[in-house]
């Protein structure tokens, strides 16, 4: 095979149910000078048979004993790859047709710029859209971020989205396998840090993102290590040498709290009041976040969670109404990118 312009990236573990789907996505692409590397971490199901039924040369499946560390895997796709452009899709997501195009098309017109990345639309496990809207506004012209904008994750660090310059990563250190939750930010962040007006944000749907009730990041297994991990990133951030001399700047009480928001939502909302009542314990220990904070943002889910599970979401959806008629602004306050159930 010629050398492709584009590789794709895609971590897969038992993802029979969804890597179809998945792979038929990057097959629809109006773009079609890419490769796409499967990197089967070891599945015990009937994952790597379906992808073998491929037959398209520009697939290439990579059989790795099992893993379990998404960072390490990554890292071996970007060793793996050859394009000039890399991206990343998971193995329950779908690319929307034109994704590789708007993206290569934008890093074509524009040298000057490492990375560029797009927003995505919620879908259930039937392939079906989730009424969310995803904030579009954010990024109608040529970014000017903020590092609050950045470090808050108010502007969407998702890898599906994203596609950069290969030759970056001379300079751009590849995925920490130490940090064992929000690797993907983290990498989006060292892109960004390698050059501050060189990340560039595009107002189109490049992919939808599958919310179902047993994807990895929902279930109760490890709840506590993935807690601990989460704080320990956020210490690393702290420490972080590029930005050492930018926290002063940020409201870190904010920032904190919304990474754990989210961990603290998604459990509650998937039936695991227990463990969102361990999150928000933990956020009201920790040092970083203001009382009145913690009382804004975790005392709802705390009460939340004392509620039955089959009365849950219609009192989330009649306190976020309520919310919202005296509070406008209250929608902006948490991460756009939160999953909805």
């Amino acid at each position: 095979m010629p050398q492709p312009r584009i590789s794709i990236i895609m971590p897969a573990f038992n993802a029979e149910a969804f890597i179809a789907r998945s792979i038929e996505s990057v097959l629809a692409q109006t773009c079609p000078d890419w490769e796409l590397l499967v990197l089967d971490d070891g599945s015990t199901d009937h994952t790597a048979t379906v992808v073998e039924q491929f037959t398209d040369p520009r697939i290439r499946l990579i059989k790795l004993p099992h893993i379990g560390v998404i960072s390490k895997i990554r890292n071996i796709g970007l060793q793996e790859a050859t394009g000039e452009f890399i991206a990343f899709l998971d193995a329950d997501d779908l690319y929307e047709n034109d994704a590789l195009e708007l993206l290569s098309r934008h890093l074509e017109q524009h040298p000057e710029v490492t990375a560029v990345h797009g927003y995505f639309r919620w879908i259930n496990e039937r392939d079906e859209f989730i009424d969310v809207k995803t904030d579009l506004t954010l990024s109608t012209d040529m970014p000017r971020y903020t590092w609050q904008d950045i470090l808050g994750a108010k502007i969407p660090t998702w890898l599906q989205g994203l596609m950069f310059r290969r030759n970056v990563l001379s300079r751009v250190n590849s995925f920490n396998e130490e940090i064992l939750i929000n690797e993907d930010y983290l990498f989006f962040l060292e892109l960004f840090l390698d050059n501050f007006e060189g990340v560039h944000s595009l107002p189109v749907y490049v992919f939808r993102y599958r919310n179902y009730q047993n994807s990895v990041t929902k279930t109760a297994k490890n709840f506590e290590r993935i807690l601990a991990n989460q704080a320990a990133f956020f210490d690393y951030l702290l420490q972080h040498p590029g930005l050492r001399d930018k926290w002063p700047q940020c409201d870190v009480s904010g920032i904190l709290s919304r990474f754990i928001y989210a961990i603290a939502i998604i459990r509650l909302r998937h039936g695991q009041p227990e463990n969102a009542r361990t999150a928000c314990i933990w956020a009201w220990k920790n040092s970083h976040i203001r009382n009145k904070d913690w009382f804004r943002i975790f005392f709802p889910i705390m009460a939340l969670s004392f509620i039955p599970v089959s009365m849950l979401e219609t009192t989330i959806q009649l306190r976020k109404k309520l919310k919202s008629l005296l509070s406008p602004k209250f929608a902006n306050t948490l991460a756009p990118q939160i999953a909805p159930n």
